[in-house]
């Protein structure tokens, strides 16, 4: 019996290639669409297409020649270091009352925070340090006659965390738990047994937190005030 050869179709090869690839992409369809179908959370969806898009749109950017898409950083910088004043800021203050509220003093950062108490009336008051929950520094007064803006270095003084008693014309000097230094040099204090005694003088702030209180003097732009809440929590 006479046998012809095989007879192959040419396009036996292709055709095949074909349908393996078409069940391919076909199959991996479906892992995609029943993968998305199963997340409940849009939110996984939106960022599995992200996903999918910012690898597609970075490999577009290199096979161009072009710079990867940039991506948004984590985390963002610090913001710049502030640059506070070095020198010493002053300002007045007057009608501070004794044993009602918490004053405070400084700058748009860092504030001192205190109240004072009657000692004897017309000329003498306590200060409290910081034991005391009304204080948030230590005290130590310096006597009158010597100026408060002549001292070199106020972090060796004898400071106080339980009270110190100062009088017309002393300067209280404070040393707040901030690491801050001020200081209130009393100028009045007014009051008796049946009025509301108050104290009025002259207050100082070291921004940059030394001790210097020799050098440039600035006036102060936030004032003297009463604090909204207790000395703890300045």
């Amino acid at each position: 019996m006479l046998r012809y050869p095989p007879v192959f179709d040419k396009t036996y090869d292709a055709d095949v290639a074909y349908n393996i690839g078409a069940a391919f992409l076909l199959y991996l369809g479906t892992v995609i669409w029943l993968t998305i179908s199963w997340t409940r959370r849009k939110m996984k969806r939106n960022l599995l297409i992200l996903g999918v898009l910012q690898i597609l749109l970075s490999a577009c950017g290199e096979s161009s020649g072009g710079n990867p898409v940039a991506t948004i950083p984590e985390v963002m910088p610090p913001p710049p270091p502030r640059d506070p004043f070095v020198g010493v800021l002053f300002g007045s203050f007057e009608g501070v009352t004794e044993s009602r509220g918490h004053w405070i003093w400084g700058d748009s950062v860092n504030v001192l925070c205190q109240q004072w108490s009657m000692a004897e009336y017309y000329y003498a008051g306590w200060f409290y340090g910081s034991n005391v929950s009304w204080s948030s520094a230590d005290v130590y007064t310096l006597d009158a006659g010597t100026d408060p803006l002549s001292i070199v270095a106020a972090e060796n003084f004898d400071f106080s965390a339980e009270s110190a008693h100062a009088e017309v014309g002393d300067t209280v000097f404070f040393r707040g738990i901030n690491g801050f230094f001020g200081a209130w040099t009393i100028g009045e204090i007014i009051g008796d047994p049946n009025t509301e005694p108050t104290m009025s003088g002259t207050w100082y702030f070291r921004a940059d937190g030394g001790g210097d209180f020799t050098g440039e003097l600035k006036a102060g732009e936030e004032e003297f005030r009463r604090g909204s809440n207790s000395c703890e929590y300045y």
